[in-house]
């Protein structure tokens, strides 16, 4: 068995914060739920955190907010999620 792990076969979690946002993300107007906008967090290393806006019409068009700048101010935001990555303590096998 190769007990070798690659920074690939990590699944990030995530730490939620009900109600908060940050500023300064950027929007992806395709991601349309919760789970697709963690996955699309989760596909870019340099994700610290992402928004999600449950909002209808959401802000700007966009549910989902990626944050790459790690100096984050969250602040209580009604209909808003705030979704902080969390390191790596989960892995594929």
């Amino acid at each position: 068995m190769n007990c070798n792990l690659h920074f690939s076969d990590c699944i990030s979690n995530f730490d939620s914060a009900y109600e908060h946002n940050a500023e300064g993300a950027k929007p992806y107007k395709k991601m349309k739920t919760v789970e697709a906008c963690a996955d699309l967090c989760r596909e870019n290393p340099e994700c610290v955190a992402f928004d999600f806006d449950r909002n209808e019409p959401p802000y700007k068009n966009s549910h989902c907010w990626i944050h790459t700048d790690g100096d984050l101010v969250v602040k209580e935001q009604p209909a808003v999620d705030h979704y902080t990555r969390l390191a790596c303590p989960v892995y594929n096998f």
